[in-house]
């Protein structure tokens, strides 16, 4: 069997395992409050046959109907992107904003109340205590609110205040999948070291990933290995089991440095003021698999794979419960993951191998956040099984505020798409992930537990770790000279890419030549 621990789509065996078929958009009712919303098998063939014309799903882009439609299935929960009136084009400026500010503060209270007073009419009585009950993010300018009218919603689209509203949780249903948690990234398989010797190279106790030495990371290390700096990583967190990614953190060749664990994602809520995030711990494998590519340490005590910036700190934050980010608390961790690691000083560089097919306005918030707080941001383009990579790059790599990574295999005589990757004129880099013509030879990197005197390590491939290796790249190049700007960085990632200066509608730049970034 395949090994797609890294799996960024969890549609892929929607609708018998086959494209979706075209449906028109549905037509606006003209009567008010309409009785029968679209049915759920209707409505996840709308999205996904707008996912194939173009790309990503964005609920700005549908009627009334159809929002309310989706909402009948979701408790009615509503996440609104809001404003003062006379506002505009706040996303540059989105990490300077102060929600604490009056007219900010006025500018929810205008949302509510119009909502209010239409339900009132509707019901032709006083609203009760606490039925427009909300929560308003304290640092993001969204809010999330029950709206059962569709007078409301119509109403709400109509007022100033309002920048987006979207469904706060809308799962696309994925009948054909036997394990929901496999598909969505989770779950690993740990394999012999003894078996594979053909697919790394050992200096000391150190085990090369085969790659590396495709883009040249090997060979850099004589200049810079990632040392002062910070690298943040939002994903699945860290497993405890993983002892060189906790306790043994400092016992290889760079003792001097610190890994830290988070936790903003609440498995069990489902309103926003009683979220509890469970903690940093692990328990699907991904986040300890990326973190292991990022900046796992060099030369401990364990026989182990090595991260690419093993001189680097790492800030793992457990923003979600697999990879794909479609239910509202894996958008509210997720979003709180970015604001957390927006606002330390120390992280440059924030790594997100994660995404959705359907485009969320409250994560577009916290990127634009982090953002403007001048972190370097890399998303995964997508990866899926290879019946369905015809999704094009997924969001938030679709974004202009971050760099989207792909993988490819490692074909000497021409750029050629890995068997599970996304691929489009979106992408930015394309970096080496599988064997040529074996789909099973991927990267390699840590797994969630520790055997000794080995360390439990795995392969794994697709744009995920694509994504965690060119955030551990960027450490290396920036460690070099810690005074470059953020924008240096990329440039010299772009100069020391293979396609330089030309770039290619479906790979980016190509792949990074690390040591060249150094010169």
């Amino acid at each position: 069997m395949k090994r797609y621990a890294t799996l960024l789509i969890l549609v892929a065996c929607l609708l018998g395992c086959s494209k979706p078929v075209d449906i028109a958009t549905p037509t606006q009712l003209q009567s008010n409050n309409p009785s029968d919303p679209m049915t759920k098998e209707a409505l996840d063939q709308f999205i996904l046959g707008k996912v194939e014309e173009s790309g990503v799903f964005n609920w700005e882009t549908v009627d009334t109907y159809t929002l309310w439609s989706a909402l009948s299935h979701n408790e009615w929960v509503v996440t609104i992107g809001y404003q003062p009136a006379g506002e505009k084009d706040i996303n540059s400026r989105i990490h300077t904003l102060d929600m604490a500010d009056e007219q900010w503060v006025n500018a929810r209270k205008q949302i509510v109340n119009r909502v209010g007073e239409i339900v009132e009419a509707e019901q032709n009585e006083p609203l009760g205590a606490n039925t427009l009950r909300n929560y308003a993010d304290p640092t993001l300018p969204y809010l999330v609110m029950q709206v059962k009218s569709f007078n409301a919603l119509e109403a709400l689209r109509e007022m100033p205040e309002v920048r987006y509203l979207e469904v706060a949780d809308y799962v696309i249903d994925d009948p054909g999948a036997d394990n929901q948690r496999s598909s969505k990234g989770c779950g690993d398989n740990p394999v012999n070291l003894n078996s594979i010797t053909q697919d790394f190279t050992a200096i000391g106790n150190a085990i090369v990933p085969w790659n590396f030495y495709n883009m040249g990371i090997p060979q850099a290390w004589g200049q810079s290995n990632g040392d002062n700096i910070t690298v943040g990583l939002i994903d699945t967190g860290i497993s405890p089991g993983q002892i060189n990614l906790t306790t043994n953190f400092t016992g290889g060749l760079v003792p001097y440095r610190y890994v830290e664990r988070y936790g903003t994602f609440d498995p069990s809520f489902w309103w926003w003021w009683d979220y509890e995030p469970d903690g940093p711990n692990d328990d699907c494998s991904h986040g300890t698999s990326m973190a292991g590519f990022i900046a796992a340490p060099r030369n401990t005590s364990l026989r182990s794979t090595t991260g690419v910036a093993y001189g680097a700190n790492l800030i793992s934050v457990r923003g979600t419960n697999d990879v794909v980010i479609n239910e509202g608390n894996e958008k509210k961790g997720v979003s709180d993951a970015l604001v957390l690691l927006g606002n330390r000083s120390d992280v440059r560089i924030i790594s997100m191998s994660l995404g959705d097919v359907i485009s969320s306005g409250q994560v577009s918030d916290a990127i634009r956040y982090a953002y403007g707080r001048g972190k370097l941001i890399f998303t995964a383009a997508g990866t899926s099984l290879s019946f369905t990579n015809w999704y094009g790059v997924i969001f938030p790599a679709n974004m202009s505020e971050t760099v989207a990574v792909t993988g490819i295999t490692d074909n000497p005589s021409r750029l050629e798409e890995c068997e599970v990757c996304h691929y489009g004129s979106k992408v930015d880099f394309s970096l080496p992930m599988q064997r040529a013509g074996d789909g099973d030879r991927t990267s390699l990197t840590l797994s969630r537990q520790t055997d000794y005197p080995d360390n439990k390590i795995e392969y794994v491939g697709g744009s995920s770790c694509a994504t965690a290796t060119l955030a551990g790249i960027a450490a290396v190049v920036w460690s070099k000279d810690p005074y470059q700007s953020r924008s240096q960085v990329l440039d010299k990632l772009i100069r020391a890419s293979q396609l330089y200066p030309y770039r290619n509608s479906r790979f980016g730049w190509g792949s990074v030549n690390v040591a060249e970034a150094l010169q």
